[in-house]
């Protein structure tokens, strides 16, 4: 819950969202050692999260210097704005790629325009792939300046997901793993797209 919490938070912080900075800066100091771990072995370094890990995981790849070989995103929010994604975009931008399952509410926040503020700006390459659908390896992604997908989903593309269920005979969302997975298919889609296990099934062949 307080994942989730943080990453509809719309209070702004420098050049990034606040609340993805305090949590980026909470675990700063065992980023530094795995860093300090990989360049020890001589080891590529590559560097993950979902939700607001991935928010985390884009700060602290820039934050803390860590040239990585590459830095992957699911269901990454907006880490930061304009200024952010400039810096970042120079440094990291094209070994930075972000993933995007069907209508996930998180991959859409913050918004990039907000009142009293300079908006918040994705980073890296998008690769975007429709609800129960698969990452298409041979499909190219997105522009660097691409900040896709937007703020809310069009409502088409809810009635045009909610008809494709429909039509193969899902009323529901799926069930997901562990204790309570069954209660997964009560979720709105939106949400649903957002869980890992959607994106794991994604990302199988």
């Amino acid at each position: 819950m307080e994942t989730v919490i943080t990453d509809f938070t719309l209070r702004p912080g420098g050049d990034t969202h606040a609340g993805f900075q305090d949590a980026a800066d909470a675990v700063k100091d065992e980023v530094a050692q795995a860093i300090a771990l990989s360049r020890a072995g001589a080891k590529p370094l590559f560097i993950t999260g979902h939700s607001l890990g991935a928010a985390i995981a884009a700060i602290a790849a820039l934050d803390q210097d860590a040239k990585p070989a590459a830095v992957y995103g699911f269901g990454m929010p907006r880490p930061g704005n304009a200024r952010f994604h400039a810096r970042y975009t120079a440094a990291l931008g094209d070994r930075t790629f972000r993933f995007v399952h069907g209508l996930d509410i998180v991959a859409r926040v913050p918004p990039s325009i907000l009142p009293g503020t300079s908006g918040f700006r994705h980073v890296g390459h998008m690769f975007q792939c429709a609800s129960g659908g698969k990452f298409d390896d041979a499909a190219p992604p997105a522009a660097l300046e691409s900040d896709d997908p937007p703020f809310t989903p069009e409502p088409s593309d809810i009635l045009t997901a909610g008809l494709g269920a429909l039509a193969a005979g899902h009323f529901f969302s799926p069930p997901g793993p562990g204790p309570f997975g069954s209660l997964f298919r009560f979720l709105p889609q939106p949400i649903r797209d957002h869980l890992q296990d959607r994106y794991w099934v994604a990302l199988t062949p």
